[in-house]
């Protein structure tokens, strides 16, 4: 059995035991405590940069995705310039020129604020390019912060001034500029803007250049009309000019059958004073009630009637035909005047032969044998019949003149079933022509023809009308024996 002192005792040990017990856990509380704080202050911080990270890497994708679009260089800097100030939590940004020429594409006198998005304020655009300090049109290889002083600021939350430059060629920079807050300067976000700058430079210089390639083909497409038009011009001037050379024979053409028309109508004419005295006797007869069968039948005779009437009919006939024949001139020479349009359609070739012929017959029907061996079924082509018509008359024109002392003009036709092909050889027996000649035969301006007998234009031109056919064109000539074209012409498929 203890004593009271004995227990007083072991109970003292007991409390000082809890009590070191209770210290212990409080310290290691105090220790897991702050080690728990230190580990969530880590992840906060971890957490931190991984969003900024995020936040980063967003902006980066995002801003190459605008300088990859089809964004003009105004849209895509005004894009890119608006990114960024959000960004860096920009007050105020804009994208200026300078250069000594003037680029139309680069919109300028324009800011971005968080109030007012894009708008205009020279005021605010002054105070900016005062700040920003250019010697040339090269690159800045960093991004420039530069102070601002507060008594020239509207918004003192604005105090650093950050440009960066974007050569556009050799003698344009287009420089990028916000302004800033304290806050907004950290080492890290000029970093990540420094990352997009080779990217985003490339992508203006590209915008520039498709644009120059845009206004340069829009220049060669007008070049190529004008082109065009000179071109068709020139046909019609040399079309004037060969109409002018058949002129004499064509005016001869209509001529001949008006001189037969008016030499008939004053047959007629005295056809007409003759049954105006046989209707006169006629009515004596009749009013002396005398007239009867053989007084009409003698009547007939004496006037002639019957070869009247005949040959009256034969004479209106043969105004008929003389008027159609000049009618058929007038319209040939119409339509080979014609300017018309540059259409290509489904044609005959044969009536197109046939409609040149027409036309330069007159400088072939004296002294020369036109053989025109053409089939009816001959397959149509793909052409301007106008055009065509242009060149046989050049062709057949440049026949006769080869042969001052008559020959023979020979055209001809061969289909390629195989190749698809029609083929048409005009050939005449003139003075041909040497190799030298043949060199120069389709060159402008050049002629063998007597002056006021030819342009020179004629086969040049006719060369450029076969060409716009996709005509190939093959000639053999020999001095003293002729000259032989054959045009081959692509059937349709």
């Amino acid at each position: 059995m203890t004593s009271p002192e004995e227990e007083l005792e072991l109970l003292r040990r007991k409390i000082a035991r809890e009590i070191k017990a209770r210290e212990l856990a409080e310290s290691q509380l105090e220790r897991y405590s702050r080690e728990v704080y230190h580990t969530n202050q880590s992840l906060k911080e971890n957490l931190q940069r991984v969003e900024k990270r995020s936040f980063e890497l967003e902006f980066l994708h995002n801003a190459s995705g605008m300088v990859n679009s089809d964004l003009s260089i105004t849209g895509l800097l005004k894009s890119i310039t608006s990114y960024i100030a959000k960004f860096v939590a920009a007050n105020a940004g804009g994208f200026y020129l300078y250069s000594d020429l003037s680029i139309q594409e680069v919109e300028e006198a324009l800011v971005w604020t968080k109030e007012e998005q894009w708008h205009h304020d020279d005021k605010l655009v002054s105070l900016i390019k005062a700040h920003v300090q250019i010697k040339n049109t090269q690159d800045i290889p960093q991004w420039i912060i530069a102070p601002l002083e507060q008594p020239e600021l509207e918004n003192p939350l604005s105090t650093w001034l950050i440009y960066k430059t974007y050569t556009l060629d050799k003698r344009s920079t287009v420089v990028l500029a916000f302004l800033c807050g304290d806050q907004s300067i950290q080492e890290e976000t000029l970093y990540v803007l420094d990352t997009i700058h080779d990217h985003l430079s490339s992508g203006l210089k590209r915008r520039l250049a498709d644009k120059r390639i845009q206004r340069r083909n829009k220049q060669l497409v007008d070049t190529i009309a004008t082109l065009e038009t000179t071109q068709q011009q020139l046909v019609q001037s040399e079309k004037m000019a060969s109409l002018g050379i058949l002129a004499a024979g064509v005016a001869h053409e209509i001529n001949n059958p008006i001189g037969y028309i008016k030499s008939n109508l004053e047959i007629l004419g005295e056809y007409q004073v003759t049954f105006s005295e046989l209707l006169i006797e006629i009515s004596s007869l009749v009013k002396a009630n005398t007239l009867n069968y053989d007084l009409l039948q003698q009547l007939y005779e004496k006037y002639d009637v019957t070869f009247l009437i005949e040959d009256a009919a034969d004479i209106l006939q043969t105004n008929i035909d003389g008027i159609k024949r000049v009618s058929d001139i007038v319209k040939e020479l119409k339509t080979y005047s014609h300017a018309g349009e540059n259409i290509q359609s489904l044609i005959s070739i044969k009536d197109c032969i046939q409609s040149a012929l027409k036309v330069a017959g007159n400088a072939l029907k004296y002294l020369h044998q036109v053989e025109a061996g053409l089939p009816d079924n001959l397959p149509k082509i793909i052409g301007n019949a106008g055009q065509l018509q242009q060149v046989f008359i050049n062709l057949f024109v440049n026949a006769a003149h080869a042969m001052p002392k008559g020959g023979e003009l020979l055209i001809q036709s061969e289909v390629n079933a195989e190749q698809k092909t029609l083929s048409i050889f005009v050939s005449d027996t003139g003075v041909g022509m040497d190799a030298e000649q043949q060199k120069k035969l389709f060159l402008p301006f050049y002629t063998t023809k007597p002056v006021g007998q030819g342009t020179g234009l004629g086969l040049s031109v006719s060369m450029a009308i076969l060409e716009a056919h996709n005509v190939k064109v093959q000639v053999k000539s020999d001095v003293g024996l002729g000259t032989t074209f054959k045009l081959t012409f692509p059937l349709p498929q």
